[in-house]
């Protein structure tokens, strides 16, 4: 299993593979609709932001999930935008190795931030208990923070966004375990 972290080779279906993970999530939790809740136009604006990172985590050439992030203050804040695994490939492991990855690669990053959609359970769930984010703000149409702007971009997830803040204080080994995205659900590994 040849399974590693790399830039995205083909942007394009990068972007797709992001939007039909980010549709996944919506729909699972409010039922089939007819638009997308996140489009090429609004991965292409989070891409556009100064200093924007994007890796895919491969095996084989195939790809499994993705993050888009920023770094700013000299690399020591990194911004999660959007982090995906294939819905089939979920709960193998795969944003696990990703997360493992960036750590080992951004040793110098002190403060992670990211946010969620309130329906996101899958992500809260990794950010929070695996990764060990915590939540620093809950905002929606009524609450939201003074630099939020309304666009088309942000629109669709007014109703609620959760935001998360991981600082790290010292620099600790991180384990790097390889995920099995190949290990269909439910079969014990021996």
């Amino acid at each position: 299993m040849n399974i590693q972290v790399v830039p995205p080779q083909k942007m394009n279906s990068f972007i797709t593979d992001m939007a039909e993970a980010y549709q996944v999530a919506y729909e699972y939790r409010f039922g089939e609709i007819t638009s997308n809740c996140i489009n090429e136009r609004t991965v292409k604006y989070v891409l556009s932001k100064r200093r924007c990172l994007s890796f895919e985590v491969v095996e084989n050439e195939n790809r499994l999930g993705g993050i888009i992030l920023s770094l700013v203050h000299n690399g020591k804040h990194a911004r999660i935008f959007l982090m995906f695994t294939k819905p089939e490939l979920q709960n193998r492991g795969v944003a696990t190795f990703l997360w493992n990855e960036l750590r080992e690669f951004m040793p110098g990053v002190k403060t992670w931030t990211a946010n969620a959609p309130y329906f996101a359970v899958p992500a809260i769930h990794f950010l929070v208990n695996k990764c060990y984010f915590k939540i620093i703000q809950f905002t929606n149409s009524v609450n939201s923070p003074d630099d939020y702007e309304k666009d088309e971009v942000t629109d669709p997830w007014t109703d609620g966004y959760l935001y998360f803040e991981k600082k790290v204080s010292k620099v600790v080994p991180v384990k790097s375990s390889k995920p099995t995205p190949r290990n269909p659900r439910g079969v014990p590994r021996h």
